[in-house]
């Protein structure tokens, strides 16, 4: 879903994006060290470039805050009900509208061992 381009930036090196078509944060590591690689010499958006550092934490707070943003998961509970497809939503309306546990049961074997759709 999301691609995390990790790149040596102590090294001078040609960097050229990767196509493709998921959302991708170019991840420049080592900025505690001395840059080889300025923004300008890459081909990266701003916006699809983060510089951090593995070995001191700089820049993992952004580089964190650019994943959930990029595929647009920032306001992501993982305690709340999420459904990811129609299947999902239509199962659990008629879940919510079953009224009894014998209605509810087979909905919820469907909703918990339903066929994957990849």
């Amino acid at each position: 879903d999301l691609i995390l381009f990790v790149i040596d930036a102590s090294k001078p090196q040609p960097i050229q994006p990767i196509q493709t078509d998921k959302p991708l944060i170019a991840v420049f590591n080592k900025s505690d060290l001395a840059t080889a690689i300025s923004d300008e010499e890459t081909l990266f958006d701003a916006a699809q470039m983060v510089r951090i550092s593995a070995k001191t934490g700089d820049g993992i707070d952004k580089l964190t805050d650019r994943i959930q943003t990029v595929p647009g998961v920032s306001g992501f509970e993982p305690l709340q009900t999420v459904c990811f497809t129609d299947r999902q939503v239509a199962l659990l309306k008629q879940l919510a509208a079953a009224g009894n546990k014998t209605k509810a049961k087979p909905l919820i074997t469907e909703l918990l061992n339903g066929g994957l759709s990849v």
